[in-house]
């Protein structure tokens, strides 16, 4: 079956009619019908329905809906071998991804080691930036192909896909007795270790409990720390509770346990992000296609759940 009556089908069923194909494909009406006869031959399936009427738009039967649906997949299949053919055999250039702190310590690792079991040929470089906006500035300069980031950019230059829903969870050392959810009232009177002033889960903090009619200024805060781990680390020890990434939360973490506060939900996206003005050379085409596809979201979904 070739790629050429995929294409065809494709554009009847989208055109609705002989005729529309015909234009799109640049072949004659004729041909047209003659490769769909084909393809109802090679299947052994009507796959549209004939209306005796010539202006009435052409319907797929259910045979062509799922031949369809086929004849897309295989379509893309086709561009995306394209696409990597190309790219192994392109000049082989490093492709940079920049990425911001939380990003860096979160999802960089993952993201890159995934990358590079898929295709090996093409070498890939992490590069951890002090802050989300010097990782707009890195694109913006073409220091790095793409960036991932939790923050959203004030202008539209900027191409966004999100790759991770990091929610924010309060943990708990094992010393504190609690039930698995308490209320945004209780959790005014623990123990509270804050993170930074400027981070992202402090705005949000500070947000979402002004929503509930409260404020920072009555929470019992005992310490106020830079970075996720520290937090964990003054959990651990027995010092207070604190909010920390999902993601950063892993196997060996046992001193502290996770608490829901069922009234206060904090949670942001992870991004992949693009400079839209500069065009993508075939190796930065299937990064991309592989860090957006539903596959490589699963998988680092999955992770961040270990």
């Amino acid at each position: 079956m070739r790629s050429e009556a995929l294409a065809v089908f494709i554009a009847i069923a989208q055109c609705r009619s002989l005729a529309g194909a015909a234009r799109v494909c640049h072949l004659s009406q004729p041909a047209v019908s003659s490769i769909l006869a084909g393809l109802e031959e090679e299947t052994g399936c009507r796959l549209v329905e004939r209306k005796s009427r010539q202006r009435t738009p052409l319907e797929l039967t259910r045979s062509g809906e799922i031949f369809l649906a086929y004849a897309q997949s295989a379509q893309t299949l086709e561009q995306q071998m394209r696409e990597e053919l190309s790219a192994l055999h392109e000049q082989q250039t490093t492709l940079i991804l920049g990425s911001g702190p939380t990003s860096s310590a979160l999802l960089l690792p993952r993201l890159t080691q995934l990358f590079r079991r898929r295709f090996p040929h093409i070498p890939l470089v992490g590069k951890a930036c002090p802050s989300s906006a010097d990782v707009y500035d890195l694109l913006t300069q073409g220091g790095c192909c793409f960036g991932l980031t939790s923050y959203l950019p004030q202008e539209d230059r900027f191409g966004l896909h999100p790759l991770l829903r990091d929610p924010f969870v309060l943990v708990v050392p094992r010393s504190i007795s609690l039930p698995r959810t308490i209320s945004c009232r209780e959790l005014l009177s623990l123990p509270l270790i804050l993170r930074e002033e400027g981070c992202y889960s402090l705005q949000l903090l500070r947000e979402k409990l002004e929503e509930l009619g409260h404020s920072t200024g009555e929470l019992n805060v005992v310490l106020q720390v830079f970075g996720n781990s520290a937090v964990k680390q003054a959990a651990a020890m027995g010092m207070g509770c604190g909010f920390v990434a999902a993601s950063s939360i892993l196997p060996e973490d046992r001193n502290f346990r996770q608490v829901a506060v069922s009234d206060l939900t904090l949670e942001r996206w992870i991004y992949l992000t693009w400079y839209r003005q500069r065009e993508r050379t075939a190796q930065e085409e299937t990064f991309f296609r592989f860090a957006s596809s539903p596959t490589t979201a699963k998988a680092l979904s999955t992770a961040s759940l270990k």
